[in-house]
């Protein structure tokens, strides 16, 4: 089994979403729906008629078309809007039969999905893969009257909105899936969509939509009888209670009301008035209780277990999943101290977790990191750098960079910045490869941290950016360097070096803050290459991040070669200033805005030396450090650095 090539039955949000997270992934798939019955004002004034191939397609390149537009974006990079097909039900049913997975998310009605899946076994290829997206409809009842190969090959995938973000798929099969079916889907669900999957049983609503609709409905019943406002509902039952911050009815605008009538009503009408039994403490729990059992679950030894026929067994984990927190309790650590952990993920290959407050980057962790590189290059294959926090890393300790400057104290400044050059140019050259493994937001700090690395696994939902800019500085960690070596790197084969173009793109992702909105963007912005991998699924990050250490030792893996680097110069840094001037004439920065674009163009030219020069890593550093150190000091800086502190968010002045 292996699917190449997608369909998707409906194009409305839910539709188009599935449809886009697999074109994210790399498969071409084709996007149907229903020839409009009737014309748009707009085709009426073009004299189109609904024979037209323009309006019959209408819904489905209407829905591509806002797929570029919609927040959060569906799509990881728009490059993959072209592996998406728009079409029609009527003109291109037939293609169906090229299809490896056909999935059906059209409206909520028994009786259209039952046609439309007699259509499609009439063109199907046998051994295809059909599902549906239905939120709770019968699994079984859709199935009903068709072919044995069909019945065969027939589940429930019930992605949830927006598919790219949502990590829940639920697998519904019938009496008559094929248990390998089953199986392969819940593998690709995991391995190439991503996605946590669980199998459902073929009962109203299946799991989520069968508890969430109850408990939104009970919300609703408390909140008439309260008399309280949607907001008031939605500011406490919200991140207070550990749920998401769209609540309750912001969800719900998420989902769709249309949407969630449908899923109330089936499940009202499938469940509601039928006899309710009710167990007063049932006759397994008072036999766990007589012997001694006291909970569903426990810990032990770093693994779940959980009850089952009078002994507790071991939850089976996917293999391709690590869990940092079970290998401490293993007793895994090797080095730690107060803002790091080197741990041992096995195979020989070791771990560097961030455990500061925010993983933010300071002195602990620096000094953890030079004892990892020694101590791996001693006893281990390479050094994955990974965490299992809420981001990978937001940068520096700004707290502490600004109580330094505040205090005059710009030695110790630079002491630091120093060290975490020094830091990053040893994992760049260290005798054993490194390993960065970032994830959601990946940001100052946290990118130069992974730029320098032998090979970056990265998370596809990873937001990666060089942001110094936002509070006043620029990058004082090697970032300046490392990114625009990566431009220079990153050309394809047969492209003529332009070291201008390179050096104004670095100098605008920089200046501009830019952070990617994925992995896929990273690597458009370069702080990916074609060597670096990206991970779909997350909770495989650590250990694909692992299996690129291992790649990299079985083939030899040798540190790069010190070399001299070419910059721009002094007509480059020209070149750089022109464009910030246009921006500040233009009112688009401010005074402060092009001090620091100055600083940064100084920097990545090279400072004073000609076109074309080629200096060591070491006198770039050098300049970055010094241009670090001056905005350190400015007034308009420290303004910058405290506001974010306190707000969390930019100040323009």
């Amino acid at each position: 089994m292996n699917i190449k090539k997608a369909a998707v039955l409906g194009s409305g949000v839910m539709g188009s979403g599935i449809a886009a997270h697999l074109a994210n992934v790399g498969i071409p798939t084709l996007l149907l729906d229903v020839v409009p019955t009737l014309l748009t004002a707009d085709e009426e004034k073009k004299q189109l008629t609904l024979e037209d191939r323009q309006v019959r397609n209408r819904l489905s390149t209407t829905a591509l078309a806002k797929l570029t537009k919609q927040k959060p974006a569906p799509l990881t990079s728009k490059s993959s809007l072209s592996l998406i097909t728009p079409g029609n039900l009527e003109d291109h049913l037939q293609q169906l039969s090229d299809c490896d997975w056909i999935i059906e998310v059209v409206v909520e009605r028994l009786d259209i999905k039952q046609q439309l899946f007699e259509r499609i076994d009439s063109v199907r290829k046998k051994g295809s893969i059909v599902s549906s997206n239905t939120s709770g409809i019968s699994i079984h009842e859709m199935a009903k009257g068709r072919s044995e190969d069909f019945k065969a090959h027939f589940l429930g995938t019930h992605f949830f909105n927006p598919p790219r973000y949502l990590k829940l798929l639920e697998i519904i099969p019938t009496h008559d899936t094929k248990s390998e079916i089953v199986e392969y889907v819940k593998t690709f669900g995991e391995d190439v969509l991503g996605k946590g999957v669980v199998i459902a049983k073929d009962t109203p609503n299946f799991i989520a939509n069968r508890i969430g609709t109850y408990g939104l409905l009970v919300t609703v019943q408390e909140m008439l009888k309260g008399n309280y406002s949607v907001g008031e509902v939605d500011s406490v039952t919200g991140p207070l209670i550990g749920r998401p911050k769209s609540a309750t009815f912001r969800t719900l605008d998420v989902v769709g009301l249309d949407t969630f009538i449908h899923v109330a009503n089936n499940v009202f009408d499938k469940v509601e008035g039928k006899e309710k039994e009710v167990f007063d403490v049932p006759l397994f729990m008072k036999q766990m209780q007589e012997n001694g059992f006291t909970s569903f679950y426990k810990e032990m030894e770093g693994q779940t277990l959980y009850y089952e026929d009078d002994e507790y067994k071991a939850v089976k984990e996917n293999k391709k999943v690590i869990h940092l927190s079970s290998l401490r309790s293993q007793n895994n650590v090797i080095l730690e101290n107060s803002g790091a952990s080197l741990i041992d993920l096995g195979d020989d290959v070791a771990c560097l977790q961030f455990t500061s407050p925010n993983n933010a980057i300071g002195l602990d962790i620096i000094s953890l990191l030079n004892q990892s590189l020694e101590e791996v290059n001693k006893n281990y294959k390479g050094l994955v750098i990974g965490n299992q926090g809420k981001n990978f890393c937001v940068g520096a300790n700004l707290a502490m960079i600004l109580m330094e400057a505040q205090d005059d104290n710009y030695f110790e400044i630079e002491f630091v910045i120093k060290q975490f050059q020094q830091a990053m140019m040893k994992v760049k050259y260290n005798e054993k490869p490194v390993v960065a493994a970032p994830f959601a937001m990946t940001l100052g700090g946290g990118a130069e941290i992974c730029l320098p690395s032998a090979k970056i696994q990265a998370s596809a939902e990873t937001y990666m950016g060089l942001v110094e800019v936002g509070v006043g500085l620029i990058p004082g960690g090697g970032g300046n360097k490392e990114l625009y070596i990566k431009q220079l790197n990153g050309l394809p084969n047969g492209v003529t070096l332009d070291l201008q173009q390179i050096a104004n793109k670095t100098f605008e992702t920089i200046a501009t803050a830019k952070v990617s909105t994925s992995a896929a963007e990273a690597r458009q912005l370069n702080f990916l290459n074609r060597h670096d991998g990206i991970s779909v699924n997350g909770d495989h990050l650590l250990n694909d991040a692992k299996n690129s250490i291992l790649a990299l030792h079985d083939t030899g893996y040798k540190p790069p070669v010190r070399t001299k680097i070419p910059v721009v110069g002094e007509t480059g840094y020209a070149t750089l200033l022109l464009g910030a001037q246009s921006m500040k004439y233009s009112g688009y920065i401010s005074e402060h805005d092009y001090k620091i674009a100055s600083k940064l163009a100084f920097v990545l030219a090279g400072g004073r030396v000609a076109f074309g020069s080629e200096v060591d890593e070491e006198y770039l550093l050098d300049l970055e450090r010094e241009a670090f150190l001056s905005l350190v000091g400015e007034a308009k800086s420290q303004e910058r650095m405290q506001h974010m502190l306190v707000k969390g968010k930019p100040l323009r002045n």
